[in-house]
């Protein structure tokens, strides 16, 4: 289920056309978590590696309109023991990499690392999308509960998730900030982790409107159509406990009846008793398993529910009386 929203995410994203000042951003943020910076004589050399093909050839892609290079990607096999699989990689010389790395805001002065998301970077509404766009497709990871189990209260084997694994921490705060302004979330909604420089989101509320920022309307969709499933199981699961709950109280009711019937006729009988009392005594008798409405029903002629309650509280009354 986090999979498939995922890749619906990512493929909506992949889609979009990146062009204009958005361009800078959209990079900046796929830089801040998927790039690789390595340092030379000329400055700063840029690498992206990624296992999602993709997403490296966007970037591929950004970078020709952008800055009018092409760098083609090359693909690698991992086999550690940590991680295995076919990892993608954009190597992007020094020589076109400063020039990248000081328009995207990562690099100032060839070898001075920039701290701060300056307004010229993210000031606008499509710039903050593009970045959040960007670092999403990088290292964003979305979680939804996978398994629910309709007999414990609907809990799940994992809560709502939405997170952004960062190479470094250097830009976390002034990211978080960025996330909560263009989502308009609350400051306490978004929360960070220095171990692996982690920003997240745990609620799928705002989980939502992160997505709406990042621009991915499907995703929105597919995560609502989630949380009301959720909703609507956990609605089954209370009228099933309810119901389950009435059952249980309605046996337990009816056990006591039949024993209070059974000690009054071994003591002084049954038909010592009224009319009414000695015939409800026979129909309880009769119908150890049905409910006082129902049980109501049979006699002749038909007698409420409440009117079957008030004998068999008389019944309880004798019965304790006799004791």
């Amino acid at each position: 289920m986090s999979k498939r929203i995922i890749d619906e995410v990512k493929r909506e994203l992949l889609a979009e056309e990146i062009g204009g000042c958005c361009s800078y951003a959209f990079l900046s943020g796929a830089i801040r978590g998927a790039g690789e910076l390595g340092f030379t004589f000329k400055g700063f050399a840029l690498t992206f590696r990624h296992d999602d093909k993709e997403f490296v050839e966007k970037i591929s892609s950004v970078i020709e309109k952008t800055f009018g290079e092409k760098f083609f990607v090359e693909e690698t096999y991992i086999d550690m023991a940590i991680k295995k699989g076919t990892t993608y990689v954009l190597a992007i010389p020094a020589e076109t990499a400063v020039g990248i790395l000081e328009k995207c805001e990562i690099v100032r002065s060839r070898c001075e690392l920039v701290s701060t998301l300056p307004r010229t970077l993210v000031g606008r509404k499509c710039c903050k999308k593009a970045y959040l766009a960007g670092l999403f497709l990088s290292c964003g990871y979305l979680g939804v509960p996978d398994q629910i189990n309709e007999w414990t209260g609907g809990k799940s084997r994992c809560g709502y998730s939405l997170e952004y694994k960062l190479n470094s921490d250097i830009v976390m705060e002034p990211i978080k900030k960025l996330i909560i302004k263009a989502a308009f979330l609350d400051e306490n909604s978004v929360f960070t982790r220095k171990r692996g420089s982690v920003i997240y989101v745990k609620n799928a509320e705002e989980i939502a409107k992160v997505l709406t920022a990042t621009g991915s309307n499907l995703g929105v969709m597919s995560l609502q159509e989630i949380v009301l499933e959720r909703q609507m199981k956990n609605n089954i699961n209370r009228a099933n406990n309810f119901d389950l709950a009435n059952i249980d109280k309605s046996v337990n009711a009816s056990e006591k009846q039949i024993n209070d019937i059974k000690y009054i006729d071994g003591k002084i009988g049954i038909d010592s008793l009224p009319p009414a009392l000695a015939e409800t005594c026979r129909m309880r008798l009769a119908y150890p398993d049905v409910g006082l409405e129902a049980l109501g029903a049979l006699f002749e002629p038909p007698i409420s529910k409440s009117c079957i309650n008030h004998r068999m509280r008389k019944l309880a009354s004798i019965a304790t009386k006799i004791q």
